[in-house]
């Protein structure tokens, strides 16, 4: 499994490493869902799918929130 150090800018903002970008085919305007296993150590990113964001609840306006994806 690949990792990568990223550091926490000064606005909180982080800049994700290219592979990174690379490796989700992530182009601007995409949103990304981080979920963090039960001890908080570990985060899973992935790109979010076009019809996931139609299963969202209210995904306009939550950047930054939690959400509950509808399977």
């Amino acid at each position: 499994m690949a990792e990568y150090v990223v550091e926490v800018n000064k606005n909180n903002s982080i800049d994700l490493p290219g592979a990174v970008l690379d490796r989700l085919a992530l182009e601007p305007g995409d949103k990304i869902i981080m979920r963090f296993d039960n001890t908080g150590e570990h985060v899973v990113m992935g790109k979010l799918p076009m019809d996931s964001g139609e299963k969202a609840e209210e995904m306009d306006n939550v950047l930054g929130q939690r959400v509950k994806i509808k399977l």
